[in-house]
């Protein structure tokens, strides 16, 4: 399913509050940024599809389940989404990413036209600032 997602978790809105002040540092905001998206991740990925797999513990062999990332697709929004993608590359390293310039009249239904293939996968992520 599409759409937004409203992420409300109280852990989130506090950093997002902290890196909207004026008075915090470059280096301050860019950590604060990548933190939010990792938080991120998990609310939005939280109905990503999985598969079972088969596994060898030290233990025994057993089955588990792990997340179909190869139809991962992340899209950063240049200059905003540049950060988010920092933090959503660490929880999901194996997803494809595909980059876009963005201009003030330019909205995600014209980028879409203009993506290569691979936004044709199952799953595509949209970033906008904070």
């Amino acid at each position: 399913t599409g759409g937004v997602h409203l992420i409300e978790h109280p852990l989130i809105q506090h950093k997002i509050t902290l890196l909207r002040q004026k008075d915090v540092s470059t280096n301050s905001f860019r950590r604060l940024v990548q933190e939010v998206s990792v938080l991120m991740a998990y609310e939005v990925l939280r109905e990503i599809g999985t598969h079972e797999v088969e596994i060898e513990t030290p233990l025994e062999s057993t089955t588990g389940r792990v997340i179909d990332g190869k139809k991962l697709v992340f899209v950063s929004i240049l200059r905003a989404g540049t950060g988010i993608l920092d933090g959503m590359l660490e929880v999901v390293p194996s997803a494809r990413v595909v980059s876009t310039v963005t201009r003030k009249h330019l909205w995600p239904w014209s980028i879409t036209s203009r993506c290569p293939a691979i936004c044709t996968s199952e799953m595509s992520w949209w970033w906008t600032r904070c």
